[in-house]
């Protein structure tokens, strides 16, 4: 008796589930589907590599994105497209057997992410489709963009992806909102195959045209706010801190203020908005307010009681919890603390006492654990 290895049993089981399930295969296409469930195997790692260098490549130019991910295609998947007629040489004319898909927050950052993936891999443009150009100006509908390549003369040479060459992968790069459309036609396409009764046709085309203008209303609001941001980079530069706080300002001021320290490795940089409630509470909303509250000695004081191996690094909202306290720490414990944290380290303790505040007090009487 021979005995199959188990991906050999499994490549002819999916073969023979084709039969099975109604489905006669013609000899190319059982010969294409054969082949391809034998180098499966080849496309996961592909795909998976690619997928590596993509999320290096973006994040390394800090562009935000909800979602990356690869994918090999099933031998399933595999087996109908092939079966289509339009392809004449499945092995050849089906490219998306590697597949990665790049989900942003903006159309803005999926075209920068397509620039980037343009000069970071081999495209082919005559595989390649940008759907937003495909619609036109009068339709709507999926505007993803599809890039057909391979890893590139340069990637192919080294030793570790000589397996790569001559096969190619899929790029498919989408803001989450084309996504959504792209999701929900792809689940219900079987339900209404072929052409659909012209009133839900209809109520689908106003559902993607006004997806299309919500994705271009967030990409407006997202240059708002980084033009805001800009503008009071400058205004706190120039040394004009007449600014109410809120996230964007006040992120912005202790980036400026404490700047060396972050440097220094002694503060940490983490941000939470709740302490805006918390200042509110004492009173201070601009901030030209924060910084009149703020100790000219401070900068010196956080390098003595925070050293930079401290377990318990310093953070913007520790800092800012800090000079709270300075200001009136009964205030800040009646009014503003609301049983938010509930412990303060030993650097914190010694930090306060060396500005004269009774801190084990407070501790004793709300009940605070030391670390």
């Amino acid at each position: 008796m021979k005995y199959l290895l188990v991906s050999e049993y499994l490549n002819k089981a999916r073969l023979r589930s084709a039969e099975v399930y109604g489905v006669k295969l013609s000899p190319k296409v059982s010969q294409a589907v054969k082949w391809y469930a034998q180098n499966r195997a080849l496309y996961d790692a592909l795909a998976r590599k690619v997928e590596t260098i993509v999320r290096e490549i973006v994040q390394s130019n800090n562009i935000n994105f909800h979602s990356i991910s690869n994918r090999a295609k099933k031998i399933s998947s595999y087996r109908k497209k092939a079966s289509r007629e339009e392809y004449k040489e499945p092995r050849s004319e089906i490219m998306d057997m590697a597949g990665i898909r790049i989900i942003t927050y903006t159309d803005s950052e999926a075209k920068k992410v397509s620039e980037i993936v343009k000069k970071t891999f081999r495209i082919y443009p005559e595989h390649s489709v940008n759907k937003t150009e495909e619609l036109g100006v009068d339709k709507v509908g999926y505007r993803g963009i599809h890039y057909i390549a391979d890893l590139g003369e340069d990637r192919l040479k080294l030793p570790e992806n000589a397996i790569f060459k001559e096969h190619v992968f899929e790029i498919q790069i989408r803001s989450i909102l084309q996504h959504a459309w792209a999701e929900f036609e792809h689940d219900r396409n079987y339900k209404f195959s072929g052409i659909l009764p012209k009133d839900i046709r209809r109520r689908l085309s106003l559902v993607a045209g006004t997806l299309e203008s919500v994705d271009r209303e967030f990409d407006s609001l997202s240059e708002a706010i980084d033009n805001y941001a800009s503008n009071v980079e400058l205004r706190i530069k120039s040394g004009d801190l007449r600014l109410p706080i809120n996230s964007t300002s006040l992120k912005t001021y202790m980036n400026t203020k404490f700047k060396p320290l972050v440097e220094e490795g002694i503060i940490n940089p983490t941000f939470d908005s709740d302490i805006i409630q918390e200042l509110s509470d004492m009173g201070i909303s601009t901030l030209e307010e924060l910084d009149h509250k703020i100790p000219e000695d401070i900068m010196e004081k956080i390098r003595l009681h925070y050293p930079p191996i401290d377990p318990y690094q310093q953070t913007f909202l520790g800092i800012l919890r800090d000079i709270l306290i300075l200001c009136d720490a009964d205030a800040y414990f009646s009014k503003a603390w609301k049983n938010k944290w509930q412990g303060i380290d030993n650097s914190a303790v010694s930090f306060l006492l060396s500005y004269g505040i009774n801190i084990r007090k407070h501790i004793k009487i709300y009940g605070l654990d030391i670390y």
